[in-house]
């Protein structure tokens, strides 16, 4: 395979990865409406059977709702969302070992930072690539902080470095809220498509870049 064509394999794993994502998300949500309805369900079904019990079973049903609306929810987009952001991770690593092969200087590992950043600055500085410093890339920026926070700090933010970035974040974005204490993360269901459209517009504007610099290579 020629330099091109590894390049280009990079992105088209890239996009096979993030409609991999988008499937993982449209499966999960359609679980969690199915999953909320079944709790509905088991909930006539027992008290039908059990009206003495109606007690407890109205306990056990407004437990299971906020499992149903929270709990799971948090569980499966938080999920997908740290493999999204993984995975544009591993393909700008990847692209920059690739490009590595064809340029002299540091390597990448040799360089400060780390994730994203650490990418870009090798594009920058060592390939000397035109690199996209677009709204997208400034928001891939935050959604990073936020991946953070939920990695290492379970959404718990209310003293947390990050919390002015997830702050700003919401405002641009819309797309998750935080607690009335600013504690807590809660992700809507149109959190990671809109991180997904995000991550595949900069990948765009990040192609048209490379190919440029391949073209003059």
């Amino acid at each position: 395979m020629t330099f091109n064509s590894h390049v280009v394999a990079r992105f088209g794993r890239l996009y096979i990865d993030l409609d991999r994502v988008r499937a993982a998300h449209h499966l999960a949500e359609e679980a969690l409406v199915r999953h909320d309805k079944r709790v509905d369900e088991w909930f006539a079904e027992n008290l039908a059977r059990d009206p003495n019990d109606a007690e407890l079973i109205s306990y056990l049903h407004a437990e299971q709702k906020d499992d149903a609306a929270r709990g799971y929810p948090q569980v499966l987009r938080s999920s997908l969302f740290v493999t999204s952001y993984a995975f544009l991770e591993l393909f700008m690593t990847g692209l920059c070992k690739e490009i590595k092969k064809h340029v002299s200087g540091p390597d990448l590992n040799d360089l400060r930072g780390e994730g994203i950043q650490r990418a870009r600055l090798f594009l920058t500085s060592v390939a000397a690539i035109d690199f996209p410093d677009t709204t997208e890339w400034q928001r891939l920026l935050l959604y990073g902080k936020l991946r953070n926070v939920i990695v290492h700090a379970q959404g718990e933010l209310a003293e947390h470095a990050s919390l002015p970035a997830v702050k700003q974040l919401r405002a641009q974005e819309k797309t998750f809220e935080l607690s009335d204490d600013a504690s807590t993360i809660i992700l809507h269901d149109s959190f990671n498509p809109r991180l997904l459209d995000i991550v595949q517009t900069f990948s765009q504007q990040l192609n048209l870049n490379v190919s440029a610099y391949i073209g003059a290579s």
